[in-house]
């Protein structure tokens, strides 16, 4: 199994586990998803009886799951950097989802995972496609 299919095998993971648990309604990758998740890792952060490796679990679980929502909301695709991987919106132009995840562990709502994707669409604007509308008509025509 290549990275990528395992990046997404645990954002899936992630959905099954967290989403009946969670008050969002299609909990998945989608906004409301992603501000859910930044509760939970406070909640988590917290917590004295994780250990290490169940925290670094969770950092790639979650980091999976965060990458997933960059690319359904706004595109992109993994792609390795060096010893990481982000999601890759043109050849310079990277998110790092991981990173993040792993930084509001560590920093709390200083680091948040929601204002972090929240501003995805305005820093890399320029990078972002987004799908054409289709051309509308004028109200007279729609009948023809």
């Amino acid at each position: 199994m290549r990275i990528e299919e395992k990046i997404r095998a645990n954002a899936e993971l992630t959905i099954r586990m967290l989403g009946p648990i969670s008050d969002v309604a299609n909990f998945g990758y989608n906004s409301d998803s992603v501000k859910w998740v930044e509760g939970f890792i406070e909640r988590q952060r917290v917590r004295s009886d994780l250990s290490k490796e169940e925290m670094q679990q969770l950092v790639s679980n979650l980091g999976s799951f965060l990458g997933e929502c960059v690319i359904a909301c706004f595109g992109g695709e993994w792609r390795q950097h060096g010893p990481t991987w982000g999601v890759a919106f043109d050849e310079n132009n990277m998110a790092f989802p991981f990173s993040k995840v792993e930084k509001q562990f560590a920093g709390g709502m200083e680091e948040s995972v929601d204002g972090w994707f929240r501003t995805i669409p305005i820093v890399f604007e320029k990078y972002i496609k987004r799908p054409q509308s289709p051309e509308r008509k004028p109200w007279w025509k729609l009948w023809r």
